[in-house]
C-alpha cells in the first residue's frame, strides 16, 4: 500500500480554498511558461510548465483593497521524477463593516491583509515560521489561511488592527514522496528519500515504510488564530502581532518491527506525524520613505523557545540584500522520535542583483545567491538568469542553477541537482 500524505492534504486544502464564489473577471493578468532543463546526474533533459494568474474585481472597497480577488499558481513536470502542484494562493471576498473597516472571507495571509502591497517571503522571520508550499523547495511559497478576518482602521490616526480565525490547517506541502510497506520508497526529483536499508546484527535488511496519519480530519481541521495591532503613517509601518497554529513541520514518532515470511526478510518502520501547537509573538517594522526601504521582523516562539529575526534592505535599485537568523539551543530527539521530515532555514544571508538593459530595457539579467551559515550545515545556492523580451508580453530566458553544501544541509541535500535550462514566457 502506498501513502502520499502531502498530496492528500494538498487536495483538501485546494478544495477548502474554493469556498469563495466570484463573478466574471474584469481585471485579469498572469503568465505561462514552459522550459527544458538538464540536471547534472540525469541522462535526459526534463520539461516543466508553470502558470500564475491574478484576478480582481473593478469594485473597490477602499484605495488599498478590491471587493473580490483571486490568484493561483502551479506547475507540472512530466516523467518518473516529475511533480505537480496547483495552489489557490489568494481568494478573498470583502465586505465593509464600517467606513474604515472590513470583513474578509476566503484564503488570505493575515500579515499581507494588514499591510497592503506586502508579500511574505520564505526568507523573512514571519515567512520562515509560516506554512509553505515547498513543492519547489529552492524557492518555497508562503501559504495563506482559509479564514475569516476583520481589519479595522481608527480614523486618520494611523492605528489599525486585524483579527483572523482559520478552522483549516495545512502543513508544509513538499515534493511528492511515496512510501510503501512492500517496496522501496520513491518520489519526485527534489524529494528527500528515507534510508533504503537498515543493519540488524550482521545483516543488512531492506527498510519499508508505513505512515500512520490516523484520521486526516484530525490534522486538517485544527484552529489557527492571528491578531495584530499597529501604526501605519508617514512612511512608517510598525506592527505587534501574535498567532497560534500547529507547527507546519511535523515531529515524527517512529517505531519498527522485523518481518519474516517465506520469501523475504525486511524491516518495517511506522511513522506517525505530530503537529505540535506553537505560539508566536513579535513585530514587523517597515520604513517606506527611507531611501533603502528597510524591513525588520522579530519573532519568538514559546514552546520551542526559539527567536527569529530578519532584515531586508535595498541599498540600490538593482540590489536587494537580506539576513535571517534563528536563535535556538539544539535538543536531540527523544527515544522513538525522529527528526523533522525536511530541513528548515534557520541561518541565511542572501543577495539579489537584477536590472534591465538595452535601449528598450529588453534584456533582463539577474543573479541571486543564498548562503546558509548554520554550524556544520552550511551551503550555497546561486542562480543566474538572463531574459530577452522580443515584444510586450513575450520573452525567452536561460538560467544556470548551482548548489553546494554538506550532506544533510539545506542546499547540500540537492547538490546533485545542479542544472541549466531555457524557456519561453508569455505574460498578459
Amino acid at each position: 500500500m502506498k501513502t502520499n500524505i502531502k498530496g492528500r492534504l494538498g487536495a483538501i486544502a485546494i478544495a477548502a480554498g474554493s469556498l469563495s464564489a466570484f463573478a466574471s473577471a474584469s481585471e485579469f493578468h498572469g503568465w505561462v511558461q514552459g522550459e527544458g532543463a538538464q540536471y547534472a546526474k540525469e541522462a535526459n533533459p526534463a520539461a516543466r510548465f508553470d502558470f500564475s494568474i491574478d484576478w480582481q474585481s473593478t469594485e473597490a472597497l477602499s484605495p488599498e483593497f478590491k471587493k473580490r480577488e483571486l490568484s493561483a499558481f502551479g506547475f507540472y513536470e512530466p516523467g518518473k521524477k516529475g511533480d505537480w502542484s496547483v495552489d489557490l494562493d489568494r481568494a478573498a471576498v470583502r465586505f465593509k463593516t464600517s467606513s474604515s473597516s472590513h470583513f474578509t472571507l476566503g484564503r488570505i495571509h493575515p500579515v499581507e491583509e494588514m499591510n497592503p502591497g506586502y508579500r511574505s517571503e520564505n526568507t523573512s522571520a514571519i515567512g520562515a515560521n509560516w506554512s509553505q508550499n515547498q513543492k519547489t523547495p529552492l524557492s518555497p511559497k508562503v501559504s495563506g489561511w482559509v479564514s475569516v478576518s476583520e481589519r479595522m482602521k481608527f480614523g486618520d490616526s494611523g492605528v489599525q488592527a486585524i483579527a483572523t480565525y482559520s478552522p483549516v490547517f495545512v502543513p508544509h506541502l513538499g515534493p511528492r514522496l511515496d512510501f510503501s510497506d512492500v517496496s522501496s520508497s520513491d518520489g519526485a526529483r527534489f524529494a528527500l528519500l528515507p534510508p533504503a536499508s537498515v543493519k540488524v546484527g550482521d545483516a543488512i535488511l531492506p527498510l519499508r515504510y508505513k505512515v500512520d496519519t490516523g484520521d486526516l480530519s484530525g490534522i486538517v481541521f485544527q484552529s489557527q488564530y492571528f491578531v495584530s495591532a499597529g501604526y501605519h503613517k508617514g512612511g512608517i509601518a510598525a506592527d505587534a502581532l501574535f498567532w497560534s497554529a500547529p507547527s507546519p513541520e511535523p515531529t515524527i514518532d517512529a517505531s519498527g518491527i522485523l518481518r519474516v515470511n517465506s520469501e523475504t526478510v525486511d524491516a518495517l518502520a511506522t511513522a506517525k506525524p505530530r503537529f505540535e501547537r506553537e505560539y508566536f509573538v513579535g513585530g514587523r517594522f517597515a520604513f517606506s520613505e527611507v531611501v533603502t526601504r528597510p524591513e525588520v521582523e522579530l519573532l519568538h516562539e514559546f514552546v520551542s523557545n526559539r527567536t527569529s529575526v530578519s532584515l531586508m534592505d535595498r541599498p540600490f535599485s538593482f540590489l536587494d540584500v537580506g539576513l535571517l537568523h534563528t536563535f535556538q539551543r539544539y535538543t536531540p530527539p527523544s527515544a522513538g522520535e525522529a527528526s523533522p521530515v525536511s530541513p528548515f532555514r534557520k541561518q541565511l544571508a542572501w543577495i539579489d542583483l537584477h536590472s534591465s538593459l538595452g535601449s528598450k530595457k529588453q534584456w533582463e539579467p539577474s543573479v541571486k545567491w543564498e548562503h546558509h551559515f548554520t554550524s556544520r550545515l552550511s551551503g550555497d545556492w546561486v542562480i543566474s538568469r538572463l531574459a530577452y523580451r522580443f515584444f510586450e508580453g513575450f520573452s525567452v530566458y536561460g538560467y544556470l542553477s548551482l548548489l553546494s553544501g554538506r550532506s544533510g544541509s539545506y542546499f547540500g541535500n540537492w547538490r546533485a541537482l545542479d542544472s541549466f535550462g531555457f524557456g519561453l514566457r508569455w505574460k498578459w
